[in-house]
């Protein structure tokens, strides 16, 4: 499904950004573990890049363990789409790559064009917390 290549090629280009700005070693050392690691851009990757990458941390006395400022953009857009659009933003995003998953390896999918449609509007706004938190360091 061309919704997940896309949301792949905006983390993986937001990622070699921000490495850019640290080192043009670490740039390298970036592009050569995301290319073997293709495709990793499910939540908890998301969140795990966020730690990884050393974004600051988020504290706060509700904040997760090793919260960083992805964790809190997501933490302040999620009750405010999930009102707009009643639907979960972490699970359309989840659910995105379940029916490319699918798709990919038995050529099927329950998923209709309007629920991928639907989960998308919701699931952008996962991937521009990701761009956000890595924009805002």
């Amino acid at each position: 499904m061309t919704i997940v290549a896309t949301y792949e090629g905006i983390v993986k280009s937001t990622l070699m950004e921000y490495a850019s700005k640290v080192h043009p070693k670490y740039l390298k050392y970036v592009e050569g573990d995301f290319h073997k690691s293709n495709a990793r851009i499910s939540g908890d990757d998301l969140k795990a890049y966020s730690v990884r990458f050393g974004l600051s941390r988020w504290e706060h006395a509700e904040a997760p363990k090793n919260a960083t400022t992805y964790h809190r953009i997501i933490a302040e857009r999620r009750p405010v789409v999930e009102r707009r659009f009643r639907k979960d933003m972490m699970g359309s995003y989840t659910n995105l790559f379940q029916w490319r998953n699918a798709y990919a390896h038995e050529r099927s999918t329950s998923a209709t064009l309007l629920d991928v449609y639907e989960s998308h509007r919701v699931a952008q706004y996962v991937v521009g917390s990701f761009v956000k938190a890595f924009e805002e360091g």
